[in-house]
């Protein structure tokens, strides 16, 4: 988790894609997609381009069912996000990310 939270403060598509499962299903607003590593991380690099870091935080973490999940904020110049991570314990791959602009 600190690597993937690193990973976005550093807006680093190419580093978080290296966390994300084979299929990984990523949600940028409201737009919903299952998407391999290397979709993932141009859609990332997009977003990384749009939404430059200003500052991230995780607020809240835990784990259930095999799955290490976080609740954090991302905030840019442009915008504000709660940002949902969800990785797969056993493979310690990110199975899913969720963007929601505030």
């Amino acid at each position: 988790l600190q690597s993937v939270g690193e990973s976005l403060i550093n807006n680093d598509a190419s580093r978080l894609s290296r966390y994300f499962s084979d299929r990984v299903e990523l949600t940028i607003v409201n737009k919903t997609e299952n998407l391999s590593q290397a979709q993932a991380q141009y859609v990332m690099d997009n977003f990384f381009a749009k939404f430059p870091y200003k500052t991230f935080h995780i607020l809240h973490r835990g784990n259930a069912n095999g799955v290490l999940y976080a609740l954090a904020e991302y905030r840019s110049e442009s915008g504000t996000f709660d940002v949902n991570i969800f990785i797969k314990i056993s493979s310690a791959q990110v199975t899913e990310m969720r963007f929601t602009r505030k």
